[in-house]
């Protein structure tokens, strides 16, 4: 016959015998729940009590404004498409302008080619000059602009303006020697400009213009 076991003798495996219905069981984990939603009226009133301390701002002499946006010294397109219908009224024609290679002219319509003959050749005296080296294209419109019609105001026959070849432009192009002509021709410098042309060599040569103006209080083609 076998050994009966000793009254409490701990078996570490007594509890593998147990039946499944009296193991221990772990608790459950609680499963979360989505928050109830939040009333629209709730909203308000959180935003009212945000809001409760703040007031408008009243006419305060001691406030100081915001810098103004700085307006550009360039025309914008409706106002050039003003100055070049009005430009065209005073001429009664086109601008005419000649290329050939670097040799660039341009004479205002009912001035002859005799006189766009003489400019060339340099027998109109000239007495001021601007240089645009250093400008971008925004910055040289403006000084021609305001050089030129000074200077007609001023009583000047001709003037150059001096553009320079590109030589030393990061890509060699010479922009503003090249949109010049383009600037004398239209709206708003062409009302002053009576031609031009490209200067003789001892006055710069293809990096230079001789500018000749209409005189101040003479009708568009009195020379």
């Amino acid at each position: 016959m076998g050994k009966k076991a000793k009254a409490g003798f701990n078996s570490p495996f007594r509890a593998l015998r147990l039946p499944a219905a009296v193991r221990p069981v772990s608790p459950a984990k609680p499963v979360p729940t989505a928050p109830a939603p939040q009333d629209a009226g709730d909203d308000a009133a959180v935003f009212r009590a945000a809001m409760s301390g703040v007031r408008p701002l009243g006419a305060d002499p001691a406030r100081v404004e915001p810098a103004k946006r700085e307006t550009s010294a360039l025309p914008d397109d409706e106002q050039l498409a003003v100055l070049e219908l009005e430009s065209l009224v005073q001429g009664k024609g086109e601008f005419r302008v000649f290329e050939e290679e670097e040799d660039h002219s341009g004479l205002a319509a009912g001035a002859s080619f005799a006189l766009l003959a003489r400019l060339k050749k340099g027998e109109f005296s000239w007495r001021r000059h601007l240089d645009l080296h250093g400008l971008h294209k925004d910055e040289a419109k403006v000084a021609v602009t305001e050089f030129v019609i000074k200077a007609r105001k001023d009583g000047e026959r001709a003037v150059l303006v001096i553009t320079g070849r590109g030589r030393s432009s990061p890509d060699g192009v010479a922009v503003l020697r090249d949109i010049l002509p383009r600037w004398l021709s239209r709206a708003p410098i062409r009302a002053h400009v009576l031609a031009f042309a490209t200067a003789r060599q001892v006055d710069g040569g293809a990096g230079a213009y001789y500018v000749l103006l209409r005189r101040p209080g003479v009708r568009p083609f009195g020379v």
